[in-house]
């Protein structure tokens, strides 16, 4: 006949095998069958409250079951949840267990030591479990004796602390610089920076050091060339919505001023027919009116293209700024050359301009009519409708007529 003692070690090799003991907490019995287990926490006359557990108690249920639906209650003495607790306490305490490949640090080891193993030990003293948790808490005691005196486990093999750190920092760095690599073939260049900076920081790989900066700077002269690429687009641009602005300047002005000499041709010349002096005028109203919008579109136009190239040179400045930070320095940004068409067209933007200023009236402002043109426009008014008056002239003479009988 087994002894206790006998009964206790088999007990714990099958917590540690991941068994579950019966009459490890109260059992519930229900009258379909369905067997509950967990704590009892309270009973009425109607009902018993339990908290149920799943998954060898990581989940906990709380159920109320009416006293109707159960056919049999067995609860666990004292004695006995305290062994089934010790159980599911040397159950956690087997998920503390030593790395194969590498060490760990001191704190580590001592904290381990003190709160999981002596602990258990102290909260239950002479438990059957004692001599595999004494035998567990001296590995983890030899291990951080090798620790504090300065070795280290590094894939399995106990170094010096400096030679395990140094391939660890080698390994570490290798798999950065791999990283980095295929976030560059697909394009993802700033996604790149952050490896190759921790690896250009490292202090005792020289080569992946060396390595990591010439990654970074092939990295930032790239990213450099797409956005003075699109810098000096940008710069293009401006020069010829520039040139764009200068041009509908002129032509308003140009325009503006054929109006102000029809005006006076007409003051000298008021005696004189209206029909085709007032169509000429009234045809280059209108050509103003189209004139005055394409300059607001050319500024428009231009405004939004040096907002663009303000955020983009910002953008370039910061780039080179990071990089200069990092050891890294590029050449500045290229210019656009202005060609002699351009300078032309910016020596016609200031013609525009001066002539614009120099006119009696702001270019865009409404122009006050002198008598003579309201004449003229009116006469032409008439001319363009002459069959809708007359029409309405004889449909007035007949209801004056009706009106009169």
């Amino acid at each position: 006949m087994k002894t206790m003692r006998q009964w206790w070690v088999a007990g714990g090799l099958a917590v540690a095998l991941g068994w579950a003991l019966p009459g490890a907490a109260d059992t519930v019995k229900l009258t379909d069958g369905t067997v509950l287990e967990g704590d009892i926490t309270a009973e009425t006359t109607y009902s018993v409250t339990i908290n149920v557990e799943f998954s060898g108690g990581t989940i906990r249920q709380k159920r109320e079951i009416p006293r109707t639906e159960i056919a049999e209650i067995k609860r666990l003495t004292a004695d006995e949840k305290r062994q089934a607790q010790m159980q599911k306490d040397y159950q956690t305490l087997l998920k503390s267990r030593l790395d194969p490949s590498r060490s760990f640090s001191v704190a580590q080891y001592d904290e381990t030591i003190n709160k999981v193993f002596q602990a258990f030990l102290t909260l239950y003293p002479n438990s059957p479990y004692e001599s595999q948790v004494i035998a567990t808490m001296q590995a983890w005691q030899a291990e951080r004796d090798r620790v504090a005196a300065g070795e280290a486990k590094y894939k399995g093999q106990w170094l010096p602390a400096a030679a395990a750190a140094a391939l660890a920092e080698k390994d570490r760095g290798t798999q950065l610089l791999e990283t980095a690599r295929s976030l560059m073939e697909q394009g993802k260049l700033d996604q790149a920076i952050p490896p190759l900076e921790q690896v250009a920081a490292l202090k005792t790989q020289p080569a992946l050091t060396t390595e990591a900066r010439d990654l970074l700077t092939t990295v930032y002269q790239k990213m450099c060339g797409i956005v003075d690429a699109q810098l000096a687009q940008l710069q293009q641009a401006a020069v010829t919505a520039r040139a764009n602005v200068a041009k509908a300047r002129k032509a308003l002005t140009d325009a503006e001023q054929k109006l102000q000499q029809q005006r006076r041709r007409g003051t000298e010349n008021q005696y004189q027919a209206m029909g085709e002096r007032g169509a000429a005028f009234m045809e280059t109203q209108t050509k103003l009116v189209g004139l005055r919008t394409s300059l607001t579109d050319a500024e428009n136009q231009l405004w939004q293209i040096e907002s663009q190239l303000s955020v983009t040179q910002q953008k370039s400045a910061k780039l080179r700024q990071v990089a200069s930070q990092t050891g890294i320095q590029l050449a500045a940004p290229p210019q656009v050359p202005v060609s002699t068409g351009e300078e032309g067209a910016e020596a016609g933007e200031a013609t525009a301009m001066a002539a614009a200023s120099a006119s009696s009236e702001p270019v865009g402002a409404p122009k006050s009519q002198e008598p003579l043109d309201v004449l003229a426009n009116a006469v032409q008014w008439c001319k363009d409708r002459w069959m809708l008056l007359a029409g309405g002239g004889l449909i007035a003479l007949w209801l004056l007529s009706r009106a009169m009988r």
